[in-house]
């Protein structure tokens, strides 16, 4: 299969909960892989293509749970693609200092 991710995925095991947005309930799930540009959210529900959601990581200290904006890519059996939109600093230094530690 053809790659089309600019930021390759790192396999990882973080909690995270989702949020579609205009909606109150958030759903409790883990990250598969992660990246600079997104993320594999394993849990319940598969938003449709293109649902704007909310979702906060839950990163090793001294991170902490941090919030990303994004938008869902795909779906798959056991969960769902996601694609960051705009992230800060902070949340760019977490990522990929968790991508690091689970390089090397």
């Amino acid at each position: 299969m053809f790659e089309k991710r600019k930021h390759p995925r790192q396999p990882v095991d973080l909690e995270a909960t989702v949020t579609v947005e205009g909606d109150t309930e958030a759903v409790v799930g883990r990250v598969r892989d992660l990246s600079i540009g997104g993320m594999f959210f394993i849990g319940v529900g598969k938003p449709a293509f293109g649902t704007k959601v909310k979702v906060v990581i839950a990163f090793p200290r001294p991170s902490g749970a941090l919030e990303f904006p994004a938008v869902v890519r795909w779906g798959g059996d056991d969960g769902f693609g996601l694609q960051f939109g705009l992230v800060g600093a902070k949340e760019t230094h977490a990522i990929t200092q968790t991508i690091r530690k689970r390089s090397s």
